[in-house]
């Protein structure tokens, strides 16, 4: 076995995370959340207060949750399957929701400094179960995120593969170790 190729292994929350960021106010409607998020191509977005600090993430699942409890499962229930990507989330004329973003947020977001490694992220996002990690500065404000796409993207990048005959190496996740095929 051998360790991750030196350049990978050495990246960052700071080098992997998205900095142009889709915040979203605490106050906001669900509608226009979903709205935004939607239109940015994000299933998911760190909500701040009125101060710009981190308070939760709102995902496309907290909004489908809520839309669950309030439509009339007669007339038409989205696939479960689908619930989670940004294109399914129906308009306001197929519901009529009074609540706003700070009632059905995923509270005490995960956050991380910049500092934290590829092999830190990636343990934290296994054990804690969850797609996204904020990275925050020192006051709680987002600086970035961090989704399990952007370790993918990471690993694509810069784990060695031999075209000829597919992948040179066996990732574990847990370990962020490889072995050789």
């Amino acid at each position: 076995m051998n360790l991750l190729p030196r350049s990978l292994y050495l990246l960052s929350a700071a080098d992997l995370m998205t900095t142009d960021l889709v915040l979203l106010p605490m106050e906001m409607s669900l509608a226009g959340a979903a709205r935004i998020m939607s239109r940015a191509g994000v299933s998911g977005a760190p909500v701040v207060n009125h101060e710009g600090r981190l308070v939760g993430i709102f995902s496309a699942t907290d909004y489908m949750l809520q839309w669950n409890q309030v439509v009339d499962h007669t007339s038409h229930t989205p696939d479960p399957e689908c619930m989670v990507k940004p294109w399914a989330i129906p308009d306001d004329s197929e519901m009529e929701m009074e609540c706003i973003v700070a009632d059905v947020m995923t509270r005490d977001p995960v956050t991380v400094p910049g500092s934290f490694s590829i092999a830190e992220l990636s343990r934290l996002m296994v054990e804690e179960r969850i797609h996204r990690v904020v990275v925050t500065d020192n006051e709680d404000r987002p600086r970035g995120i961090v989704t399990t796409m952007d370790l993918l993207a990471a690993i694509a990048k810069y784990a060695p593969v031999n075209y000829d005959r597919g992948p040179k190496v066996k990732l574990n996740p847990f370990t962020m170790i490889v072995e050789h095929a």
